[in-house]
Order: structure tokens, then C-alpha cells, then sequence
């Protein structure tokens, strides 16, 4: 990744960047916290918002989620995601 940051590499549009290792790692830590706090890992999916990112959770053994649409629920369940939260604060005065 460093390299990329480094270069002179100019992006003509949204591009993805990730440290695939680093990502990893860090989901490792967090299903080793979660575990070791007695909780199920239920990680929320609004930030990456990918399948390939999704998958890596899954290889984890990452089994639940939690997304911020019908459309990303839909989205992650045609990847075989089957025990989805959809989350959304809803305003009982409105």
C-alpha cells in the first residue's frame, strides 16, 4: 500500500484501496474480543459495503450482520449473507 501512496498513481475515479492483511487482521481481532466477552460478532456493514470485504468476515466465521437498507440487505443476501439486521433509527414524533 505504500507504494500506491507514494507514487505519483493518479485515481480518474472512486477507487478501492485496502491493506487486504491489515483488514484481516483486524477482523480477526475483533471476533477474538467478541468471543472471549461471551457476544456473537454481528458487524455492521455500512462503511465498506462490499462482497469481497463481506466474504472475508464470512472466511472469519462471521455468520450475522447488520446493513442500513433493504437494498444493501438485498445486495449481501444474493452473496448468501442469511441472517441479516437491517438497522435504522426511526422517530416515533415524526
Amino acid at each position: 500500500m505504500s507504494q500506491i501512496l507514494n507514487s505519483s498513481f493518479a485515481f480518474c475515479q472512486p477507487e478501492v484501496v485496502l491493506d487486504i492483511a491489515q483488514c484481516k487482521a483486524n477482523i480477526q481481532k475483533m471476533m477474538k474480543i467478541s468471543r472471549q466477552a461471551g457476544i456473537t460478532f454481528r458487524p455492521h456493514f455500512k462503511t465498506h459495503q462490499s462482497r469481497g470485504v463481506g466474504r472475508f468476515f464470512r472466511q472469519a466465521g462471521v455468520k450475522a450482520i447488520t446493513v442500513s437498507s433493504v437494498s444493501m440487505a438485498r445486495y449481501f443476501a444474493e452473496d448468501g449473507w442469511d441472517d441479516i439486521t437491517i438497522a435504522f433509527p426511526i422517530n416515533l414524533r415524526e
